[in-house]
């Protein structure tokens, strides 16, 4: 049949007319309430004090929750129907039926169902409690001029109650119009004059023929069922053999944290199950996928009754319990580490909660994934990963990624099977499928599926009755892709089955937008990376003092710190892109952690202490490559302990006590210097060890001759006579140049604090293109996402720094040599900066404080050199990728602002240079230049976004030779972890030590299983295959090999040696993991 447009537009109007009909109101629900911002069940909240709430009335300050409670009492006319409550609370809402969580209403979530079959007389009572926000969540802003507040607070109020009723839900009428959108929706998308799409517009003309509206009840209600009986014979029409196949499940993501705090999101994750569990009682066929055990804790701990429900569906395999990891976390801010532990915890969790095992790891919404994840993933025993990042958004106008379904190779050659999906959050129709499928599907060749998780979601919900009343008739409906009730490992097996795609993608995934989320609430990022390095340590210390003594180990506690940071890493939280609170608390939480583990580090090293000391008579045990006893019984005042697997030597700045107590007699072996009121000291320690610091007396007494007089309160500086030549050095006056030398290195620097030259006084060269730690300020308005985004033309909205910087000497040798330069940045902002050139050293620091006042501006720092490279080095976790330095393609040049850890290098076969920081993740590189990116100022979700002060440190590095004779690796560790200075530790004592400096010992800690045996994770960092020794002064009985979360475990031969330590062979490929577990002699 020929569908006319006046045929056409009758069909319109006639769907558009049938929701009238879904629901029938039998009577009104009157509430009364109170409002509490405190956390309450039921049970508390019946207690009340309740008030009438009538429509019409406004409440709900910010952050303010209301308890509503009402009776609904069914009429005669509700006998036999499926009786729905319409609630308007005025904002989302939990709601209980007779005490049980029923369902929710949100803004695509209206009925709750009541009773399937009404009875006359049948009685309900309605508790619910309902959130009425904080006021405007905005993403995007766009310029603001002075005056306007982009994040304005709530008035008073912000809900007010409308009308609440309870009636009949008409599912003749609701079945009606999905049959009828359905097959409108297919014809809107088949081929003009196919035959499929004409029997179609014959069967919906006929619909608008039969479907009266205009008879009374009884002779419409006939009408409908007639209509329906009229296009079954279409909907009944079956695809062929070739028609793909969706996997479809419902899916709501749920965001921990970002547009709302995680009290809300708590809440929500109840409000959203509770809609679920509903749609699993009432359709057979229906799965659920659950994740994020943050949420399932919220679940389990404040909602019991909606908890035990979900674990029935679970054993009915109905609700899919997955994910991979603990939460949806960042993948390129996390340490290595933090995404083994991500791991750990996520599926320890669902294999003692649930007896499941995790197959598939679940991103949809993280900012790009890092190269070193499938090897992770294959370590934890997870081979199939998913995500919509890459292909969801498009705004920015970024190549498109090619790929549906492939294999992700790694860094290191391990490989997973991966997927990207358009949505996390999408219907289910006809429409959608079709366009899923036929448009938006950049990977034509070699798949026959597609992953399609439906539902609505960000802030929760999940499918609702619409969206399975469409999957009903959509199972294999010919014409749209066909339908299984699925999970995403049924997916990726099925997608096994047919074959390899051939498509394959290696190394990062990298996302073309939200560039600014490596910068955004510089907070986030310096918490992030002193809660690692503090966990680190305290279980590197903690491990050897159980091993070793009879201290303790906190498991429990360990467990909680760790538990507080990945919560953390959650993509909206350590990013910097949720509202104010939502950071405030993140602030608090990593504050915690790091004192917590300052705590527990501090108590094991006393542990140490006490077992050291009482066994101090038979010596300080084997070096380990530090010099086995050396310092033995020289006292036992303080020590300084290094967690990093490699000796070092460290400029320590001691308490004014300390140095009082030290370097009064130690002329000849501590070399110190002042500055300020600080006195620093320069000292060499063992790798994952210590070294006491002799006491004065001591000194004095080993001492051939009478110390030099120097006073207690301003100890004179010293050097060894052998190091006398050794020194850094400051001079010039103003104007200027000032001038920082030492055996390495010259630095000039001028007027406005910038570094006019570098001069390598090895080589010759010149390393400085042009002047260098230059400071450049961008306006930063984006187009979207304001504090997800760098705009692509930043570089063309440089701001001038006008302004002479006041610049002075402030130390001159012997340790360092350091200028002060202090100067005024953009509209308010004043930059103090101390830049330190150590001697006998490569690096140059520049110590930084900022009091940051600017809006929608971009701070960046640039290095200028003459290395000539087509790529630069960027550290990741576990080792470093080659990105383009460059703009030869699209997608070079999308990669302008990139993820970097500690370090971002450039480097010639023979020389190179590098930019270390101690907390700055966003980085950019363009020829010979290094530009680290500082600061960022968005209005929105947090207008106050950074403003304020900032202490931070980057350095330059340089080095001749190959990159493997660089130190690069070890001087990006030690940039961020200095030693710390500790009471009563003898002698030197060194516990591991890995002879190849390219293999890093990552961490050691107590295994999972608290058997009491030690784990050392190690990695290769430069990406070459490598052969060494792990040594240990522990004496072991035996090694094993294991995989990341410690199963599986291959024996190793232990290799004792001579000076009593005992070591084991390891051999590497490029950048592997490998996680040894040593069992300590009992």
């Amino acid at each position: 049949m020929s569908l006319t447009n006046e045929r056409r537009n009758r069909i319109i109007i006639w769907l558009e007319e049938l929701p009238r009909h879904f629901y029938r109101g039998l009577g009104q629900v009157e509430f009364e309430a109170f409002t509490t911002v405190e956390r309450l069940d039921g049970a508390q909240a019946e207690r009340g004090p309740f008030a009438p709430f009538l429509e019409g009335h406004s409440w709900g300050a910010k952050w303010e929750y209301a308890w509503f409670r009402g009776r609904a009492l069914l009429p005669a006319a509700a006998e036999g129907e499926r009786i729905v409550l319409m609630a308007d609370f005025g904002a989302e809402a939990l709601v209980f039926v007779d005490g049980k969580a029923a369902g929710a209403v949100d803004k695509h979530h209206r009925e709750i169902t009541l009773a399937s079959r009404g009875s006359a007389g049948a009685e309900y009572a309605i508790l619910a409690e309902a959130y009425a926000g904080h006021g405007p969540r905005e993403e995007s802003v766009g310029p603001v001029p002075p005056g306007r507040i982009p994040v304005p607070e709530p008035g008073p109020t912000q809900a007010k109650v409308g009308r609440s009723t309870f009636g009949v839900w008409d599912d003749l009428a609701f079945g009606l119009w999905i049959d009828a959108t359905a097959l409108f929706q297919l014809r809107e998308a088949l081929p003009e004059g196919s035959l499929r799409r004409s029997e179609i517009d014959a069967a919906l003309v006929d619909f608008t023929r039969i479907v009266d509206f205009e008879l009374p009840d009884a002779g419409r209600r006939a009408s409908f069922a007639a209509g329906r009986e009229r296009m079954r014979p279409a909907l009944e029409c079956k695809n062929g053999s070739t028609a793909p196949v969706m996997h479809v499940f419902g899916n709501s993501h749920l965001d921990l944290a970002w547009l709302w705090p995680f009290a809300e999101s708590e809440r929500k994750s109840a409000r959203t199950m509770a809609n679920q569990l509903a749609l699993l009682d009432e359709y057979p066929g229906y799965r659920y996928f659950l994740c994020q055990v943050p949420l399932m804790l919220a679940l389990k701990n404040g909602y019991p009754e909606l908890w035990e429900r979900v674990r029935g569906y679970v054993r009915a395999g109905r609700i899919i319990v997955d994910g991979g990891m603990w939460l949806e976390p960042d993948t390129n801010l996390p340490s290595g580490e933090s995404l083994i532990r991500q791991f750990l915890y996520g599926i320890r969790f669902l294999r003692e909660e649930f007896g499941a095992e995790t197959r598939v790891l679940w991103l949809p919404d993280s900012f790009g994934f890092s190269a070193a994840l499938p090897q992770i993933m294959a370590g934890c025993g997870v081979p199939y990963f998913a995500t919509v990042k890459l292909v969801n958004s498009s705004y920015s106008g970024g190549e498109p990624f090619p790929h549906v379904h492939f294999r992700w190779t790694g860094m290191d050659g391990s490989s997973v099977a991966a997927a990207m999906f358009r949505k996390s959050n999408s219907d289910i129709d006809p429409k959608t499928l079709i366009r899923r499928w036929e448009h938006e599907r950049n990977q034509k060749d070699g798949i026959r599926s597609y992953l399609f998780p439906f539902g609505h979601g960000d802030g929760g919900g999940g499918p609702t009755r619409t969206h399975l009343e469409f999957v009903a008739r959509l199972s294999d409906l010919e014409g749209v892709p066909r339908i299984r009730m699925s999970g995403p490992e049924e997916y990726f097996r099925a997608a096994e089955g047919e074959g390899p795609s051939g498509a394959e993608w290696v190394g990062e995934l990298y996302f073309s937008e939200h560039r600014g989320a490596y910068t955004t609430q510089a907070a986030m990022k310096r918490g992030n990376r002193r809660a690692e390095f503090a966990l680190r340590r305290a279980e590197l210390w903690g491990a050897l003092a159980a091993a070793m003594t009879a201290w303790e180990y906190p498991y429990a506690e360990m467990e909680r710190l760790w538990k507080l940071v990945l919560f953390n890493q959650f993509h909206d939280i350590v990013s910097g892109v949720s509202i104010e609170r939502v950071h405030a608390e993140a602030a608090a939480s990593f504050g915690e952690a790091i004192a917590g583990c300052e705590k527990v580090a501090a108590s094991a090293l006393g542990g140490l202490a006490a077992g050291a000391g009482a066994g101090a008579a038979a010596g300080a045990g084997a070096g380990a490559g530090a010099g086995a006893g050396a310092g033995a019984g020289a006292g036992a005042g303080f020590a300084l302990a290094n967690s990093l697997p490699w000796n070092r030597r460290a400029l320590i700045p001691l308490p004014p006590a300390v140095a009082e107590s030290i370097l009064p007699g130690n002329g000849r072996t501590l070399v110190s210097q002042r500055s300020g009121d600080v006195v620093w000291v320069e000292a060499d320690l063992p790798a994952c060890g210590w070294a006491a610091l002799p006491s004065a007396a001591a000194a004095a007494a080993a001492a051939p001759a009478p110390a030099p007089a120097a006073s207690a309160a301003a100890p004179a500086a010293s050097a060894p006579a052998a190091e006398k030549g050794a020194v850094a050095r400051a001079t010039g006056t103003e104007p200027g140049p000032w001038i920082l030398e030492n055996d390495f290195l010259q630095a000039r620097i001028d007027a406005s604090g910038r570094i006019s030259l570098l001069l390598d006084k090895e080589s010759g060269r010149v390393l400085s293109a042009a002047p260098c730690n230059e400071f450049r300020l961008y306006k930063d308005v984006t187009v979207c996402y304001d504090a997800w985004d760098i705009s692509q033309d930043f570089e063309n909205l440089r701001l001038p720094m006008e302004g002479k910087a006041r610049v002075r000497i402030s130390s001159d040798g012997p340790l360092f040599a350091s200028v002060t330069v202090e100067r005024e940045l953009g509209s308010g902002s004043t930059l103090r900066q101390e830049i330190v050139l150590p001697r006998s050293c490569r690096r140059i620091d520049f110590r930084t404080t900022v009091d940051w006042a600017e809006n929608h501006k971009l701070l960046k720092v640039a290095f200028p050199t003459t290395i000539l490279a087509d790529g630069a080095l960027h550290e990741i976790q576990f080792g470093h990728i080659r990105r383009p330095n460059h703009r030869s393609t699209r997608f070079d040049t999308e990669r302008f602002e990139v993820c970097n850890h500690r370090w971002t290098a450039l480097a010639e076969s023979r020389r190179g240079v590098a930019v270390l920081n101690d907390g700055k993740y966003g980085v950019g590189a363009r020829g010979g230049e290094i530009s680290l990116t500082l600061l960022k100022a968005p209005l929105v979700p947090d207008m106050r976004a950074d403003r304020g002060r900032h202490e931070f440190a980057y350095s330059f590095y340089f080095w001749n030779g190959p990159l493997e004779s660089s130190g690069l690796v070890r001087e990006g560790y030690e940039a961020n972890e200095a030693p710390t200075l500790h009471a009563g530790l003898p002698g030197i004592r060194s516990f591991f030590y890995v002879d190849d400096p390219a293999v890093i010992a990552e961490t050691v800690k107590l295994a999972e299983d608290r058997s009491g045996d030690l784990i050392v994770r190690l990695y290769e960092s430069l990406g070459s295959a490598a052969r060494c020794r792990l040594r240990t002064g522990l004496a072991i009985s035996r090694a094993h090999s294991t995989d990341l979360l410690e199963r599986d475990a291959l024996s190793l031969a232990v290799i004792e040696t001579k000076h009593g330590e005992c070591g084991i062979d390891l051999d590497f490929r490029p950048f592997e993991i490998k996680t040894i577990r040593l069992e300590p002699r009992r």
